[in-house]
């Protein structure tokens, strides 16, 4: 005797946790700075910088090629001078050819060719320079929720940027020195190490794809 079994549907109860939990899951997403997400793979090749000088040419970068793997962190070596921070600008499309400044170059992120100083490619890449420019009065908490506030969706609610904050600030070990102002030359603050750890966090915030941070040790 053949039984004919139809799949067992979920009721509206079942229905409505499954729907509660995939809202959970994205809400955790959005409000977790370290969250897995997909990363990109970037390549470049052909990368030359030359400045012009009083009529003479200097060379700063000559046909530069390299990679970076997804999810994988690469580190470009060399002596002060070589010019590893003007090709960590040129990739995270800080600077571009400008009066007698030349640049070239080309660049892919997952074998797709894009210009570095788009808005779209720039959005996607933080860079951390090697001298900060946070506000000397402004306190770490502050700098990275004001980070996240400008740069975020406008659908990320305000207690989503202070859960955000919170994570960001105890994640890189500043929730001791959060209200401390970052201070300056000639204002006492934070230590050199939490300015350094409070910028990363600002571009950590908005979650990129790629992160460069120049000589952040």
């Amino acid at each position: 005797m053949n039984e004919n079994k139809t799949p067992n549907k979920m009721n509206d109860m079942e229905q409505g946790l499954v729907k509660e939990m995939k809202e959970t899951e994205n809400i955790s997403i959005r409000i977790s700075p370290f969250a897995v997400r997909g990363g990109k793979k970037l390549s470049w090749s052909d990368v030359n910088m030359t400045v012009t000088k009083r009529g003479v040419k200097h060379r700063v970068l000559d046909n530069v090629y390299g990679e970076v793997p997804e999810k994988e962190i690469t580190a470009i070596m060399g002596p002060s001078g070589c010019g590893k921070t003007s090709l960590l600008s040129i990739l995270s499309g800080r600077l571009k050819s400008k009066g007698t400044l030349k640049i070239t170059s080309d660049m892919r992120l997952d074998n797709h060719k894009v210009m570095p100083t788009s808005l779209g490619v720039r959005q996607q890449i933080a860079f951390v320079a090697q001298d900060d420019s946070l506000q000397i009065t402004s306190t770490p908490r502050e700098s990275i929720r004001f980070s996240a506030k400008l740069r975020l969706p406008r659908s990320m609610t305000d207690d989503e940027l202070d859960i955000l904050t919170e994570r960001m600030l105890h994640e890189l070990g500043l929730t001791k020195c959060a209200d401390t102002i970052v201070g300056g030359p000639l204002l006492k603050g934070i230590s050199g190490g939490e300015r350094k750890r409070t910028s990363v966090g600002v571009e950590l915030v908005v979650k990129p794809a790629l992160v460069f941070l120049d000589e952040v040790c």
